[in-house]
Order: structure tokens, then C-alpha cells, then sequence
């Protein structure tokens, strides 16, 4: 929560959070009520402060007296006197700073590290930092990155074959705009226009460097965003540009939402509630749930669902609620003129995305979880032998359960449960190793089956057992093997549409199943995993047990789901 007495002063990711997020935090007329995320949610806190403190430890071990670190500063004054003195100080790199406030353009911050980017002898410029628990990079060949390695973070170099992650690290551009405005407003940004940044993420990038660990550089002056107003039309924009845009606009929400005193005479809001895939991680996620109402459109479609702009499009229209969104008429031709200049970002697609959100809300009205799109019989693969697969990783995405369900012929009775699972922290050898032992028991059901001459088909919904495969055995080695597996998730799209999208975990209950446990899903068996590996006991135990139900329930939905479809009948 906002400080809200004293200068509007905003962080990092302000400005890339929801404004309302922001409009609350300095709304003096809102309760600040305590906040405690999810068992889930912590987890992801918790691994993404355990990943920076891993990297600040092999930081500061390879730089030694070249590194300052700050993060046990026990006050704000005593981080920002520090790290004024180390910029002064020219030194080499900063952890665990924070830079002093710039009052006038509405800014507070600390960056995870500041490299000098000034050569010795010359005024100390420094560019921003951030390490985040998520890749960054991703594999092609055509392409070039901008990298660095920790022992000489400010030496960039160029990596043929690899690229960085760009839309999916939007948010991490518009942070280091955040602190390379910051570092120009205290005098220690770099001389003339050009302005950079960069990121450790938690590509294992051994070949760059025998650590693994590497420095991702920005430009944050290149045009890679693509923007849309009704003005100018679509352009590309720099991380700056986007950073600017977004931090002034949610100054002035800030600003606004300060004088709100409950009167009559306030000014209203700049923003209003909108539901979307942040709200899950908001303090304010109660709050502004009461504020839209169980019948808001907005929180209902959380599939498909519409941006921003695209609701505020539809309030201006008089549409907010389920039953009123599953009323519009798409083909309705002055209707949708009045709608679409408002949504032209989204280009060919604004119809289409529009008739999926009204469907689903109709669907939602209706209590209709699945609907078919499609007509004809469902052509559903069989086989004489049938294994349902699904795997779990843990935190760091590493894959430590391998699960299987094999059914001989269409006799349920005849199914059983096969896990391959590691309760020790696997390394990368330890991951292949297991994933090798799952491989090989595949391969000997094979062999089984056409010694017997029968047929036999591995069915899995959605794509990870097979990217994982990959990238653990080999494509060519698994190459035979992935030609006998069929992803169900594929059928469900081509023939259904969900009113709560077609993950398995709603699919599934459709076609008569239902998980044991109470809360299932992956966030939370990383929790139970957690519990399998630390507990002592009786604790453990428990924990390994309960993972393993999980993991069998998933396969066998994925065999009742499988069944459900070949049986489905319309009604």
C-alpha cells in the first residue's frame, strides 16, 4: 500500500499494474485493510526472493571488493545515503540500493542492482538492474543477444543464437524505465539519449558463461511495443515511451484519488474497477469485487477475456453485466459501428473476440459449462492399450513426477497407476535420469505391445509431457515414441468451446469426474511437494501421498474426459 500523506511518490510497478491498483492505494476515503496473499501465491514470492538472493550471493562471491551491497540497510534514508555514496564512489556494481526520490516526476525506487556503465576517470553514470525468477531468453538461430557476464557486468557482448524475451517481458522493460529515469534525476544517468538496462533471469546459459548466470541488456530507447490510439493510429513505441505514457497517467490518477473525501463534491476517478488476470494478485481483488458486483461482466469471462479497453468500450455502452453482455446482438450493424472505433487496436479480431466473450456469457447465464461448435460424430482415437500421462514440476520448473495410468483394452477395471517421482532436489542430470526411467518403461510397454501385435496410444492434454520429453530425451531419440501420443486438449478446441476455458480441471467435472482432493491444482501441489521434501514424519509422508493422488486424479481425468467425448451425446 501506498504512503498517502506526503508527495505522490510511486514505485517500480506502478506502471505496470493496474491503475485502479493505483487509484485505491491513494484513495484516502478506502479502508487499507491487511493483506495476506495465498498459500499459492506466497510460494511464488518466496521463490522469486530465493532466486534473487542466490544470485546476489554468486554476485557478490565472483566482484568481491568491486560490489557493494546495501539490502541490510536498516532504514530508506540509510540505502539512499549509501547508494549516493557508492555512485559517487564509482563503484562497480550496486545490490540492494535505492535511489533518492524524484519529487518532481513522482518517483520512488530500488533496483535490484546498478552497474557503472562510465569508464574510470569519467563522471559515475550508472544503468538499472533487475533479477527475475523467469526466463528471459529464448533460442534463434537467426538472431543475436546482448549479453554480459557477472565478472565484467559492463563489457557487452553478442550471442549468436539466442534472442531476449520481449512481449512476455513487458513489464520488466517498463520497471527499468522506471529506474533509468530515476538515475537521470539524481545526475547519475549516462551522458546523451541512449538508455539501457538489464535483467538476470533464470536461463542457465552455461555456454555464455561456466556460471550459467548472465546479464540480459536492454535498449530502452528502441521502437519494440506496439501501440494503439485513435489519434495516431498503430506505432511502435520504445520501453521509455511506454514508461512515460503509463507512469504520468497513473501520477495523475494518484493525484486525483488523494482528494477524494466521500462528498459529493469530489472529482471523479480516473479509472474505474475492471476485472482481469491481475486482480488474483491484488491487495484489492475484494474490494474492487464489491465494488463491480457478482454480475460484473468483467469478472465473470476470465477465459477470452477482453482487455481494458475493450470493456470500457462496452460500459460506455450501457454493457457490465453477464446477462447484459450475453444480449448483444454482434451482427447487429449499427451496434457494432458505434463499438468497434473504440476497439480498432484489436484490428480483424475486435468482432471475433467480442462474439466469444458474448457466447461464454451466455453460457454463464445459462450454467452451461461446455458447448459444442462443432457437429457429426467425435472422432476420438482408440487403441488396445491406452496411457494416460501427466507430469509435475516444482518451483524452479524442474520435472520431478512423471505420472502414468495404463488401461488394457476399454475394461476401466484393468487400469493402473505408474509413477516415476524423485522427493530429492533434482539437478539437471537427476532430471534427465528420471525422465530416461519414464522413457524406458514407455518404451518396454511398446516393445509389449507389438510383440503382441496390438496398438497402443499415450494421450495427454496440452503440450508440456511432450516439450518436456524433448528437451529431456532428445527429439530424435523420442521422435517414434511422440507419434503414438495424442493431445486431447487439441480435440477439446477444435470441436468445444468452455465458459471457464478447457483446462482439464474444468473439462474434466463436465464429463461426471471429480478430483479427491479439495483444493487441486498446480500452484498448490507445489506446496505439497515443499512439505514432501522438508517435512519430518508422519508431515512427509502425508504430503508424498497426497501428491501422488493428485497426480493419479489427473491421469484418470484425462481417461474419463477421453471416454466422456467418445460418448457425448448431444442434449
Amino acid at each position: 500500500m501506498a504512503e498517502r500523506r506526503g508527495p505522490v511518490l510511486l514505485g517500480g510497478y506502478a506502471a505496470k499494474q493496474c491503475a485502479r491498483r493505483t487509484h485505491n492505494d491513494w484513495d484516502p476515503t478506502i479502508p487499507a485493510e491487511p493483506w495476506e496473499p495465498s498459500p499459492e501465491l506466497q510460494a511464488l514470492f518466496d521463490g522469486g526472493i530465493a532466486f534473487e538472493e542466490e544470485v546476489v550471493a554468486r554476485l557478490k562471491a565472483i566482484l568481491r571488493k568491486r560490489v557493494v551491497d546495501l539490502g541490510d540497510a536498516e532504514s530508506k534514508k540509510g540505502r539512499i545515503a549509501g547508494t549516493v555514496e557508492a555512485m559517487s564512489n564509482a563503484i562497480e556494481v550496486i545490490l540492494g540500493g535505492q535511489l533518492p526520490d524524484d519529487v518532481n516526476g513522482g518517483r520512488t525506487g530500488k533496483p535490484d542492482l546498478l552497474v557503472r556503465t562510465s569508464r574510470p576517470g569519467e563522471r559515475p553514470a550508472y544503468s538499472p538492474g533487475d533479477i527475475k525468477g523467469h526466463r528471459i531468453v529464448k533460442p534463434v538461430a537467426s538472431k543475436s543477444l546482448r549479453y554480459s557476464t557477472p565478472r565484467h557486468p559492463a563489457d557487452v557482448k553478442q550471442a549468436v543464437g539466442y534472442v531476449e524475451e520481449v512481449a512476455g517481458c513487458f513489464g520488466d522493460f517498463i520497471q527499468l524505465g522506471h529506474y533509468s529515469r530515476m538515475l537521470d534525476s539524481s545526475g547519475f544517468g549516462p551522458d546523451g539519449d541512449g538508455r539501457v538496462g538489464c535483467i538476470i533471469g533464470t536461463d542457465a546459459l552455461v555456454d555464455l558463461d561456466a556460471s550459467g548466470l548472465v546479464l540480459v541488456w536492454h535498449d530502452l530507447t528502441e521502437p519494440l511495443f506496439t501501440t494503439f490510439s485513435r489519434t495516431q493510429g498503430t506505432r511502435k513505441r520504445s520501453a521509455l515511451e511506454r514508461y512515460d505514457h503509463e507512469h504520468d497517467f497513473r501520477v495523475s490518477v494518484a493525484k486525483v484519488a488523494r482528494q477524494q473525501t466521500g462528498t459529493e463534491a469530489d472529482p471523479a476517478p480516473l479509472v474505474i474497477p475492471i476485472g482481469q488476470a491481475e486482480c488474483e494478485s491484488c491487495p484489492w481483488e475484494a474490494y474492487c469485487g464489491e465494488v463491480l458486483g457478482e454480475d460484473s461482466a468483467s469478472l465473470a469471462i476470465q477465459t477470452g477475456r477482453l482487455d481494458v479497453r475493450e470493456w470500457l468500450a462496452l460500459e460506455r455502452l450501457g454493457i457490465t453485466t453477464t446477462a447484459e453482455l450475453a444480449s448483444v446482438d454482434v451482427t447487429d450493424g449499427a451496434w457494432t459501428a458505434t463499438y468497434l472505433p473504440d476497439v480498432a487496436h484489436q484490428g480483424r479480431k475486435a468482432l471475433a473476440r467480442l462474439e466469444q466473450a458474448v457466447i461464454r456469457a451466455g453460457m454463464i447465464e445459462a450454467g452451461e459449462e461446455l458447448r459444442r461448435t462443432t457437429a457429426g460424430p467425435l472422432e476420438v482415437p482408440v487403441a488396445d492399450i491406452e496411457i494416460d500421462v501427466d507430469i509435475e514440476w516444482d518451483a524452479a520448473g524442474v520435472v520431478y513426477l512423471w505420472g502414468a495410468r495404463i488401461r488394457r483394452g476399454q475394461d476401466d477395471g484393468t487400469a493402473a497407476y505408474v509413477p516415476f517421482v524423485s522427493w530429492e532436489v533434482l539437478d539437471e542430470e537427476g532430471e534427465v535420469r528420471l525422465a530416461r526411467e519414464f522413457f524406458d518403461w514407455l518404451q518396454g510397454e511398446f516393445k509389449r505391445a507389438a510383440k503382441k501385435k496390438q496398438s497402443l496410444l499415450v494421450f495427454h492434454y496440452s503440450t508440456p509431457e511432450t516439450s518436456n520429453l524433448i528437451r529431456l530425451i532428445g527429439e530424435d531419440e523420442c521422435a517414434d515414441a511422440l507419434s503414438h501420443f495424442v493431445d486431447l486438449l487439441a480435440i477439446m478446441r477444435q470441436h468445444f468451446i468452455g465458459a471457464h476455458g478447457l483446462s482439464i480441471k474444468k473439462t474434466a467435472p463436465a464429463m461426471g469426474f471429480e478430483w479427491r482432493d479439495e483444493d487441486p491444482g498446480g500452484l498448490q501441489s507445489q506446496l505439497w511437494l515443499q512439505t514432501a521434501r522438508e517435512g519430518d514424519g508422519d508431515e512427509a509422508e502425508q504430503a508424498r501421498s497426497r501428491v501422488l493422488a493428485y497426480n493419479e486424479d489427473d491421469v484418470t481425468a484425462t481417461a474419463a474426459l477421453r471416454d466422456g467425448l467418445r460418448n457425448w451425446q448431444e442434449g
